[in-house]
């Protein structure tokens, strides 16, 4: 019997170079493959005796329910079909707005609103296939709006109303008195399960003290969520850099974070009577309603520069950038170092980022690394920037010594990590600016063209901090 796969099944390698060969493939070529290794259940006109003897005995993938009946596809087929799906979403410049899988569903569905006519004149065309997918791509239902994410983060400030560009961050009184006649107007509605789900929103919440309001225009649900959460941990990071880890390593996002209503902790002394510590919630940070004044007062002049990125990054806007791109890995990875439990993996994920955000070169990562690092954040200040380079070299060495199983204690790494951690503030801004002004100035679209505009530029001049994206 052939092993027959769900539609939801990816080809092994989501890319161009994959199992199909290393050639790059135009979407008609991808697609043209595809609709010849279409498999309908019927023997071909010229089929030989052991034709389906032989399909019964391969690996088939179903094409989904399209009233067609017995339509297969061939593993080699459903790969085409899956980077005919990607290369799909670049040519409409939907990579982060639409699933590869609605992607698939519209090539799918286009391929068999064609076939009356292809029955006619005896041709299946790639390209009324890709039109017709084309078509359906942009009538995808989009799900704009405002994306809650509630947050675990400073349960002593009651006040806090505070926005970068599409996103803000609003403390629990200041959410419930904008949106509780919305949620109350819901529950009453009379729709199914209504009052059910404001019921356990609210209960679920209960534990959290603050919320990131993402509004996401022009995305598929999935992506909408996808898009809010990256732009929610960036609202974080920014707050995580102005007031370090020491304020704010209690700080998390909800929507799939578990977090414990309570902790406890027991050892059994030597006598062999336990010693418990317990914890409570809430859990977040010590900061009060002021903590929105000392970042206005040390980050206020880069505002625009902030809001321009958080728009950016939910905006859907250049999926392909490598600029975008290295900042959402970079953001993603701060994120990472400052929620991990495990000190020496928080050091590797912060060493990471900053790798991501330096674009280095692939020889002497280290030494690249600080004098990288050096340039953005201590441009204006020679001690700064000495400190940058040798708590940078050293950080890169612990690191090193974790990755490659030396094994450093965990006070090493931890400390290596406050180092770091110090001057991270200038160090982001000073990446983030460059970044700003080289996707102004040169619009690169590989990260080579990143690196080289970073190494003709970096050591001859900087820019003030009104770039906007």
């Amino acid at each position: 019997m052939p092993r027959i796969l769900q539609v939801e099944d990816p080809p092994p390698f989501d890319a161009l170079g994959g199992p199909l060969g290393e050639m790059i493939m135009r979407l008609e070529e991808v697609i043209d493959a595809y609709l010849g290794e279409w498999v309908q259940g019927l023997t071909p006109p010229d089929g030989s005796k052991d034709w389906y003897p032989k399909m019964l005995g391969g690996d088939f993938v179903m094409l989904g329910n399209v009233n067609q009946g017995g339509n297969w596809i061939t593993r080699k087929g459903n790969d085409y079909l899956w980077i005919g799906a990607r290369l799909l979403l670049d040519r409409m410049n939907e990579q982060r707005k639409v699933t590869k899988e609605t992607a698939r569903r519209c090539l799918i569905e286009a391929h068999f609103a064609h076939l009356p006519k292809a029955r006619r004149t005896g041709k299946l065309s790639e390209h009324a296939v890709i039109a017709g997918a084309t078509r359906r791509l942009s009538e995808v239902k989009r799900s704009d709006g405002i994306y809650v994410v509630p947050v675990s983060f400073a349960p002593t400030a009651t006040k806090t109303s505070f926005h970068i560009g599409p996103a803000a961050i609003l403390a629990k009184p200041v959410f419930e008195a904008r949106y509780r006649a919305a949620l109350q107007a819901y529950a009453g509605s009379g729709e199914n399960y209504a009052p059910e789900s404001v019921g356990q929103w609210l209960s679920y919440t209960q534990h959290y003290d603050h919320f990131v309001v993402v509004h996401v225009d022009g995305h598929e649900h999935e992506m909408a969520w996808r898009a809010a959460m990256e732009a929610a941990e960036y609202v974080l990071n920014l707050i995580r850099i102005k007031f370090g880890y020491y304020h704010t390593d209690e700080v998390r996002v909800g929507s799939g974070f578990i977090w414990e209503p309570s902790r406890v902790k027991v050892y059994f002394d030597s006598t062999g009577r336990p010693n418990f510590t317990l914890h409570r919630g809430p859990w977040g940070s010590l900061l009060d309603d002021s903590w929105g004044d000392h970042f206005d007062g040390e980050f206020g002049s880069d505002a625009r520069l902030f809001a321009s990125l958080a728009a950016w990054m939910v905006s859907g806007h250049d999926p392909s950038s490598p600029i975008l791109e290295r900042l959402r890995y970079a953001n993603s990875l701060i994120a990472e170092a400052f929620s991990e439990p495990h000190d020496h993996i928080r050091l590797v994920r912060l060493v990471a980022a900053l790798e991501a955000l330096a674009v280095l070169p692939r020889e002497g990562k280290g030494e690249a690394l600080a004098w990288r690092c050096a340039f953005a954040g201590g441009w204006t200040d020679c001690g700064r920037a000495v400190q940058i380079v040798e708590d940078v070299l050293h950080a890169y060495s612990v690191r090193n010594a974790v990755v490659h199983g030396d094994g450093p204690d965990g006070g090493e790494a931890i400390s290596a990590f406050y180092r770091i951690e110090r001057n991270l503030a200038p160090i982001y801004l000073g990446f983030l600016r460059l970044h700003a002004k080289t996707q102004q100035r040169y619009r690169p679209t590989h990260v080579r063209h990143i690196r080289q505009a970073f190494d003709r530029h970096i050591e001859s001049f900087f820019w003030t901090p009104d770039e906007v994206w």
